[in-house]
C-alpha cells in the first residue's frame, strides 16, 4: 500500500488529503484535510509543500456520496 497528498472534489469544496492506495488504484483518503504545523525548535522544511505542489499538478480525486468516482 502506498500513499501521496491528493486535492479531492467534494462537489462542494476541495481540499488537500492523504490518499492510500492499492496497486496504484486510490481507496481511501484521511477523514480530515492535511495541515502542516513545526515545534518551535524546529527548521521548516519545503517538502511538505513541494508535495503540495505535486498533487496541485495531478488530475483532482472527484468524491461523491462518500465514494471515489474519478482519479
Amino acid at each position: 500500500m502506498t500513499w501521496n497528498y491528493r486535492i479531492l472534489d467534494f462537489g462542494t469544496h476541495y481540499a488537500l488529503h492523504e490518499v492510500h492506495y492499492d496497486n496504484d488504484i486510490p481507496h481511501s483518503w484521511t477523514e480530515e484535510p492535511c495541515s502542516f504545523a513545526w515545534d518551535i525548535d524546529e527548521t521548516p522544511s519545503s517538502w511538505p509543500f513541494d508535495r503540495c505542489i505535486e498533487a496541485l499538478n495531478k488530475p483532482f480525486i472527484k468524491i461523491r456520496d462518500g465514494k471515489i468516482i474519478s482519479h
